[in-house]
């Protein structure tokens, strides 16, 4: 079996890209065959940049179950097995509306607007007077929605939001003085 630095004279190839690059291009690594590391610097960095963002949507999944478990004052397990919160459907849905953004509703309930970073994102239970069963009573959506809903059942917002357009097509504008009207009163007195 060949050294991979004897084959190319103080280069190497990169396990990753297949490139052949120089010995500079690579991290010094004593305990890897030849010294250095089987993949270039800028493998390892894209690499590393990957892995912290897996491990950054794996982290809110997990905070996210466990914050509703106490929320709901269940068990984490009772929460994944008889509610369906396993953290590889919630980590997908974080990821879904991360890229996708808010998902955009027909009734206005939510905004359909990009999430500029990870902490934006957070899950929405539906009716909150119902259980938390994944995907039916759940969505995810971004922290400004959830926000604006509150813990108001989407019944219960619609109620509200057609009490207070009721509410504003009864009142009538005020009728505004008109200041000549007004001098002209005065005079004909």
């Amino acid at each position: 079996m060949t050294n991979p630095l004897d084959a190319h004279n103080g280069k190497r190839r990169c396990k990753q890209c297949g490139e052949i690059k120089p010995l500079e291009d690579f991290v010094r690594d004593q305990h890897s065959r030849g010294g250095y590391r089987p993949r270039c610097a800028l493998c390892e960095i894209k690499n590393r940049t990957e892995d912290k963002r897996d491990r950054r949507e794996r982290h809110k999944a997990r905070t996210t179950r466990a914050r509703h478990a106490r929320k709901f004052d269940i068990a984490i397990d009772e929460l994944e097995d008889h509610y369906g919160w396993t953290l590889d459907a919630i980590e997908a849905a974080i990821i879904c509306c991360y890229i996708n953004g808010c998902p955009p509703s027909d009734d206005g309930e939510t905004c359909g607007q990009p999430v500029r970073n990870l902490d934006d994102v957070t899950v929405d239970i539906i009716d909150p007077t119902q259980p938390p069963f994944w995907g039916v009573n759940t969505r995810v959506i971004c922290a400004t929605c959830n926000r604006k809903k509150g813990r108001r059942s989407v019944l219960q917002r619609q109620i509200e939001e057609a009490e207070r357009q009721a509410i504003a097509r009864r009142k009538v504008a005020p009728r505004q003085l008109n200041l000549f009207e007004g001098f002209v009163s005065e005079e004909g007195r």
